[in-house]
């Protein structure tokens, strides 16, 4: 992993990472059989009430009632797993698929002059807003989508289209070109809200590039006045391990959690960015180590009164911590303060998980760390 300018890792600067898009992902495939469960229904209902008039094979029923099934079984499906659910993007698109072969079943019998000769194909036009991925992941439901609906059209009028019958294919065609634009459109300025907002999706702390930008403020600031002010680099222990074992899901309540438990300490000109997966920095002005110690002890004692829910399950949250502390007359830079940060927590870390380590920015010199660990309730020093 490297480094950027700004002193934060380069892999932790994506303002829509992975993790959101799967969210969004989950979010959009429950929305989209939302809304082909209620329209097979509507589809499925009006095809019942034309039948007995019309005298028509009762065939054209059978298409529906594939989508109120599909469209449920995939409901069901993504609201019992939420996030944690496999590849909810390719479910979407089988979904989708289905429900243009469900639709398309019921024109087989009366082809482009059928009063639903359209299917289910409204629904497939709601992929560009609920879905995200852009152009590259609607290509496939809505330009395969709108192919069944026509083949099945031409299945239904013997292979042969009338001059009439050509402006309900052309009026697909463009839908489809229109959809596909539409997804990335969409998709485009879903990225730009993502990267106007200075705040991450989750915790509401500050983005990387964000908080590197008021940080080097207050260094400029704090080098004029000389005013002191320490930095705090926080990491969740065996965050992984919590992913693994309670979900996804839980690993999104510990960080709601942990930075819930930030905001309840720090004052009202501190502020604080998430800086990778679980990693978190705070910028505690006018504040010295012992004060910053005893801070990250106090959102401590927050988190272990409240621990996580997960099922029937508490997730017991704990975090080990770095503090680097500016001084009056220290020479620094905002990267060399987060990398005496970084040292202070992977030193201890090594030394035991669930500890603070606090050292001070004197480059020249040894980093002396003192280590405050809160099961034993006093401080040593590490060499």
């Amino acid at each position: 992993m490297t480094a950027s300018p700004s002193g934060f890792p380069r892999d932790c600067a994506s303002v829509y990472s992975d993790w959101e898009k799967h969210k969004l992902a989950v979010a959009g495939l429950l929305r989209l059989s939302a809304v082909g469960l209620a329209c097979s229904i509507v589809v499925l209902v009006l095809e019942a009430f034309f039948l007995r008039p019309r005298g028509t094979d009762f065939r054209v029923l059978l298409g529906p009632a594939i989508g109120v099934l599909a469209s449920l079984a995939a409901y069901a499906h993504a609201n019992r797993r939420g996030v944690d659910i496999e590849r909810p993007m390719a479910l979407a698109t089988g979904l989708a698929l289905v429900l243009a072969v469900a639709g398309g079943l019921g024109t087989t019998v009366g082809g482009f002059g059928a009063p639903y000769a359209l299917g289910l194909w409204p629904v497939l036009m709601a992929w560009p807003l609920l879905m995200p991925g852009g152009l590259r992941r609607a290509l496939l439901p809505l330009a395969g989508g709108m192919l069944l609906q026509l083949l099945a059209l031409l299945i239904g009028s013997g292979g042969r289209m009338a001059a009439e019958d050509r402006s309900l294919a052309a009026l697909l065609t463009f839908s489809g070109a229109i959809g596909v634009a539409t997804a990335e459109v969409v998709e485009s300025w879903r990225k730009r809200a993502a990267a106007a907002s200075p705040h991450d999706w989750l915790t509401g702390a500050l983005r990387p590039e964000d908080l590197s930008t008021r940080l080097k403020e207050l260094c400029a600031l704090r080098e004029r006045d000389l005013a002191p002010f320490s930095l705090v680099m926080l990491d969740i222990d065996r965050f992984r391990d919590i992913n693994a074992d309670f979900g996804r899901a839980a690993g999104d309540e510990v960080l709601s959690a942990l930075a819930e438990a930030v905001r309840g300490e720090i004052r009202g000109h501190d502020f604080f960015g998430r800086t990778g997966g679980d990693e978190f920095l705070l910028v505690l002005d006018q504040c010295e180590g012992e004060q910053a110690l005893s801070l990250v002890e106090r959102v401590r004692g927050r988190l272990s009164q409240a621990p996580v829910e997960s099922g029937e399950k508490q997730v017991r949250v704990t975090f080990s911590a770095g503090i680097a502390c500016a001084n009056i007359g220290d020479n620094f830079t905002a990267p060399e303060l987060i990398r005496s940060a970084e040292r202070a927590l992977k030193d201890g870390k090594e030394a035991a998980r669930g500890r603070t380590a606090l050292t001070r920015t004197e480059p020249e010199l040894p980093l002396p760390i003192a280590l405050a660990s809160p099961r034993e309730g006093k401080q040593g020093y590490l060499s």
